[in-house]
């Protein structure tokens, strides 16, 4: 058990590389803040990995809303003591070319994908805060993976912002 007494934030953990990291760290022994906009896929999730044996909770959190962020680094903590691991995995894609992408849908990505990261990984107490951060919605996640994400309609644009950010 690699992660045995860890503490571990996953954003978009009702499903997709969030849903399996969650999984993955909970069986690895860390306890698992699972957070998702989805409350019915986050909820079922933290289901499945306390059935399986592990520890984890459910938030429904707007990764892109200051407050939601705010409120899900200091319930992580109020739950679990701390944060050794942030996981920021919450993200959309529209699959539509940039030219058929209204500017509100442009800015929905924007703030998911982009601005939901910054605030996940800019808040909270130093002390109590992830000293490890993982931004998974990057290209740069494809040694994870093992593929290179092909979407557009705002999410490449956000992508190369991402990239910039977790840099």
């Amino acid at each position: 058990m690699r992660l045995k007494n860890k503490v571990a934030m996953v954003t978009g953990a009702g499903g997709g590389l969030g849903g399996a990291t969650a999984k993955r760290f909970a069986a690895e022994g860390a306890a698992v803040m699972c957070t998702d906009l989805n409350q019915d896929k986050v909820s079922a999730m933290v289901a499945a990995i306390n059935a399986d044996g592990g520890t984890a909770q459910a938030l429904q959190v707007d990764v892109g809303d200051a407050q939601a962020c705010e409120e899900q680094v200091s319930a992580t903590v109020e739950r679990f003591g701390r944060i050794d691991i942030a996981v920021n995995s919450a993200g959309i894609s529209l699959h539509k070319l940039v030219l058929d992408t209204g500017l509100e849908d442009w800015e929905r990505v924007l703030r998911i994908n982009l601005t939901g990261s910054f605030l996940t990984a800019s808040l909270g107490e130093v002390d109590a805060v992830a000293g490890a951060a993982l931004f998974l919605a990057s290209n740069d996640c494809q040694w994870i993976t093992g593929h290179s994400l092909n979407v557009d309609g705002g999410y490449g644009a956000a992508g190369v912002s991402y990239d910039f950010l977790a840099k």
